[in-house]
């Protein structure tokens, strides 16, 4: 067989996987020549080349890509192929390639394990094989030991107190720090204190593969009592193990009525309350018409009516007494005695008249 040299040049590119621990970097030129030891022209990872390592979950699963660029100078078929323990893990979306000479294109790699595998170390290799010319790329897989409670649940009720009838809106934070791919089921309830039970639920189901966030609104009946009462919610998937996990987390909240909707000995506070107003108004009212009364008054002296004539057979209406309205009567009798005031000028005779008269 003739020597012969090729050029093969691979660099593997990294997708948003370093929180996961995939390994890997960018690989320089390669060169690629006969394997005299053996006939299939196989060789070995060449010295600088990186090994995929991966540490997961059961149920998690991760993306990335191998660049291949063809510097053969022909084209030629690039061939892919998962060797090893860790082909049930990998998959290779376009494993036959087409190559023109200087052609660059990527083999897009999913790692995923499944929910029932072993925890420990498989070990493999990706195999390319450009015409008869053949190299891996050596990779490490490592299921870690399942774990419980693989999602979490947080909720915040938005405010802290709310009337009965109205939605109470709640923030709702689904933790999956592992990126596990789960059906959720969520649960959100209103919890009578002390007893614990159920009095309005809202129910939905998500298909979540990160931490997810939600905001639900909870319905508050309008013959909730006033009190505290808890907020609780649940989430239900499946385990690792194949049963139903459930988590929870509560928080409290107010239930207050409106103050017009209350009652006081059975007669309800907006009846109270319109009947003292009404009264209020109308005392308001009687004080500023009194107030106005005074200030067009004339007189300020008091009159003792009860001193004031009469009326009677031998008494005769003379007027109204001024700003009051009585009426004034004149006794008849009263008419035949006469008085008379003698004095000098200013000795006070008409003042000594009026406190006769």
């Amino acid at each position: 067989m003739k020597n012969r040299y090729f050029t093969l040049v691979l660099a593997l590119v990294v997708l948003s996987l370093t929180s996961l621990g995939l390994a890997a970097e960018t690989l320089g030129p390669i060169i690629v020549t006969e394997n005299t030891n053996t006939k299939t022209g196989e060789v070995g990872s060449p010295t600088g080349m990186q090994i995929i390592s991966v540490d997961l979950y059961p149920g998690e699963e991760v993306k990335t890509s191998v660049r291949v660029r063809n510097v053969l100078g022909v084209s030629a078929t690039l061939e892919t192929s998962v060797i090893g323990r860790i082909a049930e893990f990998i998959d290779i979306e376009n494993p036959h390639i087409d190559l023109e000479s200087g052609e660059e294109v990527y083999l897009n790699l999913s790692i995923h394990v499944p929910m029932d595998a072993m925890s420990g170390i498989y070990s493999g290799s990706i195999s390319l094989q450009l015409d008869d010319i053949k190299s891996d790329i050596p990779a490490n897989i490592r299921v870690l030991l399942p774990q419980r409670g693989l999602l979490q649940i947080k909720i915040e009720p938005l405010m802290e107190s709310i009337h009965p009838g109205e939605g109470l809106p709640v923030q709702i934070t689904i933790k999956n720090p592992q990126r596990i791919k789960q059906n959720v089921n969520l649960s959100l309830q209103l919890l009578k204190s002390g007893t614990g039970e159920i009095l309005s639920e809202v129910k939905n189901t998500y298909y979540i593969t990160e931490t997810t966030g939600v905001r639900r609104y909870l319905q508050i009946s309008q013959d909730v009592e006033d009190g505290r009462y808890g907020v609780r919610g649940v989430i239900q998937y499946l385990g690792i193990d194949g049963r139903i996990e459930e988590i929870e987390d509560i928080r409290y909240v107010n239930v207050k009525k409106p103050l017009l909707s209350t009652t006081f000995f059975g007669i309800p506070i907006w009846f109270i309350l319109g009947i003292f107003f009404i009264l209020m108004g109308m005392c308001l009212a009687f004080i500023i018409h009194r107030r106005r009364e005074a200030e067009r008054k004339r007189y300020l002296g008091m009159v003792d009516y009860r001193r004031l004539p009469r009326h009677g057979k031998r008494s005769a209406f003379i007027g109204r007494i001024a700003e009051s309205g009585v009426r004034a009567f004149l006794e008849l009798d009263r008419l035949t005695e006469h008085v008379l005031i003698a004095g000098s000028t200013g000795g006070g005779k008409t003042v000594a008249a009026i406190q006769r008269i």
